[in-house]
């Protein structure tokens, strides 16, 4: 079953960039991302704060997402200073039900 993963950062989005910038090789996490499946990337942001939203093909292609990227997603962290949390939502699709 698909679902969608809630990626939440404490942190303003404009420090991002500040804080990291050039310090950071996304190429590892975006070719764990593409292995594992994922789709519908999309950051979302309000006052002080930044959301990821990706949808995997199930929680065992996260998990492996998840170890696969998690040196790279440690190192991004450590710069900003903050940890992510995150949350599974099970994706209800209830197109032509």
């Amino acid at each position: 079953m698909p679902i969608m993963v809630v990626i939440h950062f404490p942190i303003d989005f404009d420090e991002v960039e500040r804080r990291t910038g050039g310090k950071i090789d996304w190429g590892p996490v975006v070719d764990a991302w593409e292995r594992a499946g994922a789709r519908h990337y999309h950051q979302i942001t309000r006052d002080g704060e930044f959301i990821d939203l990706d949808e995997f093909p199930s929680e065992a292609a996260y998990a492996r997402f998840k170890e696969e990227a998690g040196p790279t997603i440690e190192k991004f962290e450590a710069l900003l200073g903050v940890r992510s949390t995150d949350v599974v939502w099970d994706v209800a699709d209830r197109r032509g039900a």
